[in-house]
């Protein structure tokens, strides 16, 4: 077998990315086989062929790509696919045990004490007075990945933010 090209793979990255953000699950799992084909042994391969499959709906196939990242509990996303399969599959006590096997690795990843809420954004209540975009800054330096927690906070501020604007509209 050849060296895998780190191009190539990066490239697939972004594209199993796009087609899951578009809601283009054949394609994402068309370029996830492929991609899983370059580097097999890899857990974040396995992780994005297992979510392709879960997202339409083959739970017994995320179960098995999943299965070999989640035994060695060092993959927080293949567990959590696992999991997800698992309940569709109802085999709830293997969930369990994937889920607390990386309990290593989810209970550190909790970012919601780093960010502040729409309350200190509006003019007049800000913290740092020398710098009102600092609260801005940290925002987006905390939900630049693509951690789950940064994400529901991003939507939960985004809602809130739609829910006042509707509010005032309705005065």
């Amino acid at each position: 077998m050849s060296p895998s090209n780190p191009l190539v793979a990066s490239q697939l990255h972004q594209l199993i990315f796009y087609h899951l953000d578009n809601d283009f699950l054949q394609n994402a799992l068309f370029f996830a086989g492929r991609l899983h084909g370059l580097e097999p042994r890899s857990p974040d391969t396995a992780h994005l062929l297992a979510l392709c499959h879960l997202k339409l709906g083959h739970f017994k196939a995320a179960y098995d790509y999943s299965r070999d990242s989640r035994l060695r509990g060092n993959h927080l996303g293949c567990a959590f696919v696992f999991a997800q399969a698992c309940l569709a599959l109802e085999r709830y006590q293997d969930g369990t045990v994937a889920l607390e096997k990386c309990r290593g690795l989810w209970a550190v990843r909790n970012h919601w004490s780093k960010l502040r809420l729409l309350d200190d954004w509006r003019p007049g209540t800000w913290t740092n007075r020398e710098n009102p975009r600092s609260t801005f800054g940290e925002l987006k330096k905390t939900s630049a990945g693509r951690g789950s927690s940064a994400l529901l906070a991003r939507k939960a501020l985004s809602s809130k933010w739609r829910n006042q604007k509707s509010s005032r509209l309705l005065r």
